[in-house]
């Protein structure tokens, strides 16, 4: 399939998608970001106007709180015309994190950064949710001698001084952007594997190839210890 009748068809997808999981009020997902659909598709057609017990709330994706694809896209994100806990939602939800009150095709959990008037768009309703999830790790599970580190790195070449600043860049990426950062980690070096070479040609050498295997193992292992 050529590339842009696949993103025709994709496109398409997410249009039914938003179609279909619109029709009840406190289902579904948000209004899709910008960047995934034209300009003339972002408003959904169901609803005209906004009753003023609703408003226009803007929120990002919560770390590691998913679209349906799989993968994190913090936002920002819409719900044009919606309830917070059953009220009008106001200038005082600012900085809180919300959720959808029924399942969701993009990410579930958000923290809310602007409420506007509310305008033609999705009729939804959120509710208030004490913190963004957490997925269980913490600074001390990404440690060279700690659980996972300690069973795939202890045992592969180089000691602890070769992996202390990967690990602390593994942590950054996981803070960043939570369980979607290991499998990224999973994702690269499978690929790294794969094509037996680096960026200039030269063959993995056995040393190289022990440590990224090492590092997939790592990442695989860390997703269970997260939760993810």
């Amino acid at each position: 399939m050529k590339k842009s009748n696949l993103r025709k068809l994709i496109k398409e997808s997410i249009k039914l998608l938003t179609e279909e999981t619109n029709s009840k009020e406190g289902g579904g997902l948000t209004t899709i970001p910008p960047s995934d659909l034209p300009a003339k598709e972002r408003t959904l057609p169901e609803q005209t106007g906004c009753a003023p017990n609703r408003a226009h709330i803007v929120s990002m994706a919560c770390s590691g709180s998913l679209h349906w694809t799989g993968n994190w896209i913090p936002g920002p994100w819409h719900c044009m015309c919606c309830k917070l806990d059953g009220q009008a939602p106001t200038q005082a939800a600012v900085g809180q994190t919300m959720s959808h009150s029924g399942g969701s095709f993009g990410p579930n959990d958000f923290t809310i950064t602007a409420v506007n008037p509310g305008v033609s768009g999705w009729n939804g309703n959120m509710i208030t949710t004490p913190s963004c999830p957490t997925t269980g790790c913490t600074n001390a599970d990404f440690q060279y001698t700690s659980g996972c580190g300690a069973t795939h790195f202890v045992p592969a070449p180089g000691g602890a001084n070769s992996w202390n600043n990967w690990l602390s860049l593994r942590w950054n990426g996981y803070n960043s952007i939570g369980c979607q950062h290991l499998q990224n980690v999973i994702n690269w070096t499978t690929q790294q594997l794969a094509s037996g070479v680096n960026a200039a040609g030269v063959p993995w050498t056995q040393t190289q190839i022990d440590r990224k295997n090492a590092k997939s193992s790592w990442a695989a292992c860390m997703q269970t210890q997260c939760s993810c």
